[in-house]
Parts: C-alpha cells; structure tokens; sequence
C-alpha cells in the first residue's frame, strides 16, 4: 500500500508539473499575441512620428525580451531599419538593418534575414548603388520563397514590396512587366494573410504596375478603391495614397486630377517634414505643370525643388559614403567566411589522410594474424558442416521428430533416446562438467534442439524464472558465467 501511494503521489506531481509548464507556455503565447497586435498598430498610427514610433518599438522589445520572444526581438530591429528608411535617416536605415540581419543570421531567423536584406537593398537604392541593390534584393527574395512555410508568407510578401520599390528606383521602364508581376503576387500574398495593412500596400504597387504597363483604366479602378477605403487612415498612408493617383492621371494625361492629387501629397510631405518625398512630387508638379502649359507655376515649383535640392544632395551624398562602406564590409566578411571555411575544409582534408593511413598501417600490421583467424574459422566452419550433415541423416530416419515429440510431451524416455541419437554431446558436457544433474542434461539437451527458454518452460511445466535459474547454475557449471555467449549457441555448436 505504501508503494502504490508513492507511485500515487508521483503521478500527481508530473500532471501538476505539465499543467503549469503548459499554462506558461500558453501566457507566453498570448504574450506573443498581444505585442504583435500592439506592433500592427504602431506601423498603423505612428508612422508619422518616427521618434514615437521607435520609442514604443523599443518598448515592444523589451517586453518580448522579458518573456523570450527573441524571433519578435529581432523583428523590432528590421522595423526600426524600415521606419528609418522611410523617414530617409539613411545611417540609421544601415544601422539597424544590419544589426536586425546579423541577429537574424546568428539565430536562423530566416524570414527576418530575407527582410532585412530587402531594408539594405532598397536604402542601396535610394543612394544610387543599384548594381548591389538589385544583387541584394533578388537574394532577399529567392530566401524568402525558399520556405514554404505559411509562417514565411508575411515576409515573402515584404521582401517582394521591397523589390518591386528597388526596381522602381534603379529603372522602372526597363522592368515595368516584372514589376506588374510581382505587384500581383505581393497582392495575392496580403490577402492570404488577410492583413488590411499588407492588401493597402499590394493595392499600391499593383495601382504603380498597372500604370507602368499603361493599363490606366485598370490603374484608376485600383486608386478609386484605396480612395475609398484606405484615406485617413494615417498622414502617410494618405499621401502614398494620393501620389499613387497623381502619377496615374500623369500618365493617362488627365493633367488637372494629376496636380490636385499630386499638390495634396506635396502637403503632407511638407507636413511630416519628409524632405526626400517633397523634393520627388515639387518634380513631378514641375513636369506637369510644363505639360500643362503652366510656365509660371513649373518655374516656382523648380526654384522650391532647387532650394530643397542642395541639402538633399549633402545628406545623400553621406548616405552614398555609408552604403558603399557596408557594401566593401560586407564583402570583405564573406571574403573572411569563405577563407575560414576553405582553412577548416583543408585541414579536416589533412586529418581524413593522416586517420586513413593510420587505418592502413593497423590493417597492414595485422593482416597475417586475420589470415590465420580466417583459416582457424573455415576449419570451425568445416566442422559445423559436418555436425550438419550427422544431424540431416538422423532427420531422414525420422529420429530427430520422435525426440522433439518427446521432449514436447515431457516424456521420460526423451533424456534416453537423446543420448542414443547424440552420445558425443553428452560425453563432451560430462567432460566439460561432472556437476550437471538430470534436469541440467534435459534443458541441455532442449536448447541443444534450439527451444527457447519460454518453450522448455512450458513443456517442463515449470516456470520461466525457474529455466532462467537453470541456464544460469549451468553456465557456471560449464565455466561460462564470464563469457558473453548465449548458452543455447553455446550448446549448439558444442
């Protein structure tokens, strides 16, 4: 009774022990859960203030860091990278991408990896390093898709964003087909995820694809539904929104609708103090407004684009020097990675030669003595087959079948009729030991006819503890207790 309440007690102890290691588990889950949602609307409603929102992404990742979320740890990385890039701090755009992509390399963090080479890939972009733009992005994508994993479609969808943004920047003419296809895809995958933020997005580059390939009614009925549903949502968003339109109506030729939509992002450009896009609609207004034959708004729109132009070109100029700096660093650690691999493959190559000439030089040095082994085996072998072929003759007289009968039906005259049809067996075991009983030569005698140890129980009527016992007092009787040989092997062979 004490034993049944120990064990009683245990058992209670593990379901007690998996219920709270179950229910943490599952907290943390929720955890995850929750910060997830508070980053969705950090990247919804504070996008316009870049300080805020890289404040409360910092607080997000010490709370996931509490908890040991560090694939979230990470993601906040390559968020700060994205928020940095879009308000145009370039060193802090390199800054935390290339932070977010060693982490993410480190831990295997592959959809983030993918990600954060997509941020680099862009900001090589915008600097005009398009040669590695293009190089990083198309790697970023082919990682992204390499998983099929559903929990790698967000980032297939980001990197594929990224990419269609690299193209527009490095020569959007020359790639207008690819970047049609790939806005349809990025679309596709946002509405798999069924994520109103990522399907805006998809909306914008498919809106930008449609234009590019001059489908321009397919591209208004694109901007008329991010019209409709998407407006107010953030300052931002409202201002990719609008130039999404302008540049439509620019292409369609539809003039006016293009300076009204492309005058309200200019605005709100002006408004969250976002110099790099100011300067791209003050162009596209200049453009249009010549198109429209309006020369005196083009020259006040060129002499503002002139103006913002030199600080721009200071500060892009600096970013330029950053980017090329990661781009040499970069190259020079795959360089070092590709030489310590090459070192490690040399000398494992070495050690592989050195173990396989010590392998020769055990097998040379023992080759004669494997030689007589071999010899001293065949001629065992030449004796078992000997043994094989008595024992064949006494199955054709059918005297190995009526002591098997014997021995099944625990007959007493099987211990007599087995020594009339093997009398060397029994003199060498009496040889071997003068101590064995009678029920020893019987078991003897049944695991010489190759039984097992459950059927000499069950014929003997006895038990399986009490064989066991036997075999055991046997062994030691035949001086086996130290060998590792079966017994019944043993026997056989004998």
């Amino acid at each position: 009774m004490v034993k049944i309440s120990h064990y009683s007690f245990t058992l209670k102890l593990v379901v007690i022990l998996f219920f709270l290691f179950g229910n943490i588990f599952a907290q943390d889950k929720i955890a995850s859960k929750l910060l997830e949602k508070e980053r969705d609307e950090i990247l919804i409603t504070e996008l316009d203030n870049p300080k805020k929102a890289i404040i409360r992404l910092q607080e997000l990742e010490t709370k996931a860091s509490k908890i040991g979320d560090q694939h979230f740890v990470v993601n906040c990385e390559v968020l700060k990278a994205t928020v940095y890039y879009m308000h145009a701090n370039y060193p802090k755009t390199l800054e935390y991408g290339n932070k977010a992509l060693k982490e993410a390399r480190a831990r295997k963090f592959y959809d983030i990896q993918a990600i954060a080479m997509g941020v680099i890939a862009m900001q090589y972009a915008k600097v005009g390093l398009k040669d590695e733009a293009l190089k990083l992005g198309k790697e970023a994508m082919d990682l992204a898709e390499s998983k099929n994993d559903v929990s790698y479609i967000e980032a297939q969808h980001k990197v594929s964003s990224y990419y269609i943004e690299i193209l527009n920047q490095c020569d959007y003419l020359k790639y207008t087909p690819l970047i049609l296809a790939l806005s349809k895809k990025c679309l596709s995958t946002a509405e798999k995820l069924q994520n109103k933020r990522y399907i805006r997005i998809g909306l914008e580059n498919l809106s930008m694809g449609y234009t590019y390939n001059r489908q321009f009614e397919n591209a208004k009925k694109v901007n008329k539904r991010l019209l409709d549903n998407y407006i107010g949502t953030s300052d931002r968003t409202d201002m990719l929104l609008y130039e999404n339109a302008g540049n439509t109506y620019c292409n369609a030729k539809q003039l006016d609708s293009a300076i009204y939509y492309i005058n309200k992002a200019l605005h709100l450009a002006q408004k969250l103090d976002l110099k790099e896009d100011r300067l791209s609609f003050l162009n596209e207004l200049k453009i249009t407004y010549e198109k429209a034959g309006d020369s005196s708004n083009a020259r006040k729109m060129e002499e503002e684009y002139r103006s913002l132009l030199e600080y721009q070109n200071v500060k892009k100029t600096n970013a330029l020097q950053s980017s090329f700096k990661n781009v040499v660093d970069e190259s020079r650690v795959q360089e070092e990675k590709k030489t310590v691999f090459f070192k490690k493959m040399a000398f494992i190559g070495f050690a592989v030669i050195f173990l396989l000439l010590c392998l020769y030089y055990i097998y040379y040095t023992k080759f004669k003595k494997q030689k007589l082994n071999v010899e001293a085996q065949q001629k065992i072998i030449k004796e078992k087959k000997e043994k094989i072929q008595k024992l064949q003759s006494v199955l054709e007289n059918n005297a190995l079948d009526e002591i098997i009968q014997y021995a099944v039906e625990d007959n007493p005259v099987f211990l007599t009729r087995y020594k009339e049809a093997y009398p060397d067996f029994f003199e060498k075991l009496n040889a071997l030991s003068s101590e064995l009983t009678m029920d020893d030569l019987k078991c003897c005698a049944m695991l010489h006819l190759n039984f097992s140890t459950k059927e000499i129980a069950s014929y003997t009527n006895v038990s399986i503890r009490t064989i066991e016992n036997r075999k055991f007092r046997i062994r030691k009787k035949l001086g086996l207790q130290d060998s590792q040989k079966d017994l019944g092997d043993f026997l056989i062979n004998l």
